[in-house]
Protein backbone atom coordinates (compact mmCIF):
# COMPACT_ATOMS: atom_id res chain seq x y z
CA UNK A 1 0.00 0.00 0.00
CA UNK A 2 1.10 3.67 -0.73
CA UNK A 3 1.77 5.51 1.76
CA UNK A 4 0.14 9.11 2.25
CA UNK A 5 2.07 12.31 1.35
CA UNK A 6 2.31 15.01 3.61
CA UNK A 7 3.22 18.68 3.37
CA UNK A 8 3.13 20.51 6.66
CA UNK A 9 3.16 24.26 6.70
CA UNK A 10 3.70 26.05 9.98
CA UNK A 11 5.78 29.08 11.10
CA UNK A 12 6.39 27.25 14.26
CA UNK A 13 9.64 25.15 13.92
CA UNK A 14 8.49 23.17 17.16
CA UNK A 15 5.19 22.65 15.78
CA UNK A 16 6.37 21.52 12.48
CA UNK A 17 8.79 19.25 14.08
CA UNK A 18 6.60 17.59 16.23
CA UNK A 19 4.07 16.98 13.46
CA UNK A 20 6.83 15.49 11.50
CA UNK A 21 8.47 13.53 14.52
CA UNK A 22 5.17 11.84 14.99
CA UNK A 23 3.89 11.15 11.16
CA UNK A 24 7.24 9.68 10.83
CA UNK A 25 6.60 7.07 13.43
CA UNK A 26 3.45 5.81 11.56
CA UNK A 27 4.43 3.62 8.17
CA UNK A 28 1.18 4.99 6.45
CA UNK A 29 2.48 8.51 6.20
CA UNK A 30 5.45 10.14 4.49
CA UNK A 31 5.87 13.57 5.15
CA UNK A 32 7.32 15.05 1.79
CA UNK A 33 8.00 18.34 2.77
CA UNK A 34 7.38 21.07 5.38
CA UNK A 35 7.23 24.89 4.99
CA UNK A 36 7.74 27.95 6.70
CA UNK A 37 4.88 29.71 5.28
CA UNK A 38 2.08 29.11 2.68
CA UNK A 39 4.62 30.19 -0.53
CA UNK A 40 6.82 27.33 0.32
CA UNK A 41 4.49 24.75 0.82
CA UNK A 42 3.19 25.61 -2.62
CA UNK A 43 6.68 25.42 -3.70
CA UNK A 44 6.99 21.41 -2.17
CA UNK A 45 3.59 20.55 -3.48
CA UNK A 46 4.48 21.90 -7.15
CA UNK A 47 7.62 19.37 -7.06
CA UNK A 48 5.56 16.33 -5.57
CA UNK A 49 1.76 15.62 -5.10
CA UNK A 50 1.39 15.75 -1.71
CA UNK A 51 -2.06 13.77 -0.45
CA UNK A 52 -2.63 15.88 2.52
CA UNK A 53 -1.35 19.50 3.56
CA UNK A 54 -1.69 20.44 7.52
CA UNK A 55 -1.36 23.70 7.01
CA UNK A 56 -1.58 26.79 10.01
CA UNK A 57 -3.56 29.26 9.41
CA UNK A 58 -1.67 32.30 10.60
CA UNK A 59 1.78 32.52 8.85
CA UNK A 60 4.32 35.15 7.09
CA UNK A 61 4.42 35.95 3.55
CA UNK A 62 1.64 33.96 2.54
CA UNK A 63 -0.78 32.68 4.97
CA UNK A 64 -2.98 29.33 5.01
CA UNK A 65 -6.08 30.55 3.80
CA UNK A 66 -4.39 32.16 0.47
CA UNK A 67 -2.02 29.33 -0.03
CA UNK A 68 -5.24 26.83 0.52
CA UNK A 69 -7.01 29.26 -2.32
CA UNK A 70 -4.22 28.54 -4.53
CA UNK A 71 -3.97 24.75 -3.71
CA UNK A 72 -7.24 24.27 -4.66
CA UNK A 73 -7.87 26.40 -7.65
CA UNK A 74 -4.81 24.56 -8.74
CA UNK A 75 -5.65 21.07 -8.19
CA UNK A 76 -2.73 20.47 -6.12
CA UNK A 77 -4.14 18.35 -3.31
CA UNK A 78 -7.85 17.39 -2.71
CA UNK A 79 -7.16 17.46 1.40
CA UNK A 80 -6.04 20.83 3.58
CA UNK A 81 -6.46 20.12 7.28
CA UNK A 82 -5.23 23.12 9.31
CA UNK A 83 -5.06 22.32 12.93
CA UNK A 84 -4.44 25.71 14.64
CA UNK A 85 -6.66 27.16 16.23
CA UNK A 86 -9.07 29.73 14.53
CA UNK A 87 -8.29 33.48 15.47
CA UNK A 88 -11.77 35.63 16.37
CA UNK A 89 -10.04 38.32 14.35
CA UNK A 90 -12.61 39.04 11.70
CA UNK A 91 -10.47 39.71 8.61
CA UNK A 92 -9.49 35.91 9.19
CA UNK A 93 -13.11 34.88 9.79
CA UNK A 94 -14.09 36.38 6.46
CA UNK A 95 -11.46 34.46 4.49
CA UNK A 96 -12.08 31.83 5.51
CA UNK A 97 -16.18 32.18 4.24
CA UNK A 98 -14.70 33.42 0.95
CA UNK A 99 -12.34 30.08 -0.17
CA UNK A 100 -13.90 28.66 -3.46
CA UNK A 101 -16.04 25.85 -3.35
CA UNK A 102 -15.34 23.25 -5.68
CA UNK A 103 -17.15 23.42 -8.87
CA UNK A 104 -20.07 20.50 -9.47
CA UNK A 105 -22.07 19.56 -11.94
CA UNK A 106 -24.22 22.48 -13.25
CA UNK A 107 -27.66 20.95 -13.52
CA UNK A 108 -29.43 17.56 -12.81
CA UNK A 109 -28.44 16.52 -16.71
CA UNK A 110 -24.68 16.85 -16.19
CA UNK A 111 -24.38 14.80 -12.57
CA UNK A 112 -23.51 11.23 -12.91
Amino acid sequence: MDKIKVIIADDSDFVRDGMRIILEVDEEFEVIGCARNGREAIEIAKESTPDIFLMDIQMPEMDGIEATKYIVENNLSSTIISPSSISSNPAIILKVVVLPQPEGPKNEKDSP
